[in-house]
């Protein structure tokens, strides 16, 4: 029994240690937006995930294969702009993919097959946002405040008014 204590101490003062050295956020699972690049749809124009920073960014990971994805992009496509209005939030639906011209293809396809007219789409660079992230599901959707942190993580579909609850929640100054 004494020896048992003595290990369950040791884990204890292992844990509050490594929190210690490496912070919160590193457990948070908090992921940079440093050195990554998406390339639009259908230009397959790069931009560079740190240039978001000073407005929050709404990053939806998704696949083209997905039922969800598609329910889920069709309810912001009518919303998204209201978003940007309201809270500054940039909406950007990320697919896997790592080829400029996979971008035009990207964008083709969910606005003649899903009928998402206006809302833009992005395909990953190299290195891969979605694998940052470590996305095994989607949608996941990741909201970014304007300083670039990370604040709300979510897998699954979320509604567009739940969306809003959460933007109050999280971006409100």
């Amino acid at each position: 029994m004494k020896q048992r204590k003595s290990k369950w101490k040791y884990v204890a003062f292992l844990g509050i240690f490594c929190l210690a050295l490496f912070g919160g956020a590193a457990f948070a699972g908090e992921v940079s937006l440093e050195g990554h690049t998406l390339y639009s749809a259908p230009g397959g124009s790069m931009m560079a995930a740190e240039d978001l920073r000073g407005a929050p960014a709404l990053f939806i990971f998704f696949t083209p294969n997905c039922p969800a994805c598609e329910k889920e992009l069709k309810s912001l496509d009518s919303q998204w702009r209201s978003f940007e209005e309201k809270w500054g939030v940039k909406v950007l639906p990320v697919a896997p993919g790592a080829l400029r011209s996979q971008a035009a293809r990207l964008g083709e396809f969910v606005r003649q097959n899903w009928g998402v007219a206006t809302l833009p789409v992005y395909v990953d660079g190299d290195p891969s946002l979605m694998d940052a992230h470590k996305v095994e599901y989607v949608p996941t959707l990741v909201l970014y405040d304007k300083a670039g942190r990370q604040v709300w993580k979510e897998t699954g579909a979320v509604p567009p008014s739940s969306l809003e609850k959460i933007f109050e929640k999280t971006l409100r100054q």
